[in-house]
C-alpha cells in the first residue's frame, strides 16, 4: 500500500509520443505529436486512509507535425510562443504552468476525488495529462511474484471513460517491484461530448516497495474513437508510447 509522509515531494517527468490518424471531410490526416510534462507532487494532507496529493505543473513541451507542417512549443522558451501557431498554443498552455491540481486517494490508490478546476482551459487544448491516469492500485492483500489482481479506474471528470486494469507482480528485487499493466479503455462520453472510444494500454511500472510510489512507467497505448463535431463523425486512431520517471526531491 501507499506509505507516504506529509510533505514528501516528488519530481516527475512524462513523455507522450503519439501518432494520430483521423478522417475529416473525406481526407486522411496524420499527426505526430510529442508532449513533455514536468510536475512536482507533494503529499499535502494525510488522514486515516486518506492521502491528498497536490501536483504543480512546472513545464510543458509540445511538438506536432501535421501534413509536413511542424509546430513546437516550450513553456520555458518564450521564443517558441512569440508568434504564429506557437503563440496560439502558448496562450492556452501557459495558463496552466505553475498551476496545481489535487487528488485524494486511499492507501491502496483508489481515487476518492480530483480537482482539476485550475487546469480546465489548458486541458481543453491538450486533452493530455494522460500520464496522471497511469498509477498502481494495490489489491489489499498479500501477493507473490506471478500473482495478478484487477482494478477499475475512472480517470477523467465529465466523462464515463473507464480503464479496467489487470496488474501482475512480475518481479520483486530489493526495494523495487516490477508490475505489469494490461488495461482496456472504454467509454462513450468525454468532456460531456458524445465520443465512443475503446483501446488498450500495455506495459509495466516500477514501484518503490517501501512507499508504494511509482518511480517508472513504460506503456504502449492504442485508442480508437469516433468524435462528434458539428454534426460530423470523425474516426480517430491514437497509438503511441508513454514513459514516466519520478524521483523524490
Amino acid at each position: 500500500k501507499y506509505n507516504l509522509q506529509k510533505n514528501d515531494t516528488y519530481v516527475t517527468k512524462s513523455n507522450i509520443n503519439q501518432d494520430i490518424q483521423m478522417q475529416a471531410q473525406g481526407r486522411s490526416v496524420d499527426i505526430q505529436a510529442q508532449t513533455g510534462i514536468d510536475v512536482t507532487t507533494a503529499v499535502s494532507e494525510l488522514a486515516s486512509n486518506s492521502i491528498q496529493l497536490t501536483t504543480t505543473i512546472n513545464k510543458m513541451t509540445l511538438t506536432q507535425s501535421v501534413m509536413g507542417r511542424k509546430i513546437h512549443f516550450d513553456s520555458s522558451d518564450p521564443s517558441t510562443y512569440a508568434s504564429g501557431s506557437g503563440k496560439l498554443i502558448g496562450d492556452k498552455l501557459n495558463q496552466i504552468i505553475g498551476k496545481s491540481y489535487t487528488k485524494v486517494m486511499d492507501d491502496l490508490g483508489n481515487v476518492k476525488s480530483m480537482d482539476l478546476s485550475h487546469l480546465e482551459e489548458g486541458l481543453k487544448t491538450t486533452g493530455k495529462l494522460s500520464s496522471r491516469d497511469i498509477y498502481v492500485v494495490f489489491p489489499g492483500h498479500a501477493v507473490e511474484v506471478g500473482d495478478s489482481w484487477e482494478a477499475t479506474i475512472n480517470p477523467k471528470q465529465n466523462s464515463n471513460m473507464v480503464i479496467h486494469v489487470k496488474y501482475t507482480l512480475k518481479k520483486l528485487s530489493g526495494k523495487e517491484a516490477i508490475i505489469g499493466i494490461d488495461a482496456k479503455i472504454s467509454g462513450n462520453n468525454l468532456e460531456n461530448k458524445d465520443m465512443s472510444l475503446s483501446g488498450v494500454i500495455n506495459g509495466e511500472a516500477t514501484v518503490d516497495v517501501k512507499t508504494g510510489w511509482t518511480t517508472k512507467v513504460n506503456v504502449d497505448q492504442e485508442v480508437k474513437m469516433n468524435a462528434q463535431t458539428n454534426g460530423m463523425t470523425i474516426p480517430m486512431t491514437i497509438s503511441g508510447n508513454i514513459t514516466v520517471t519520478s524521483v523524490k526531491k
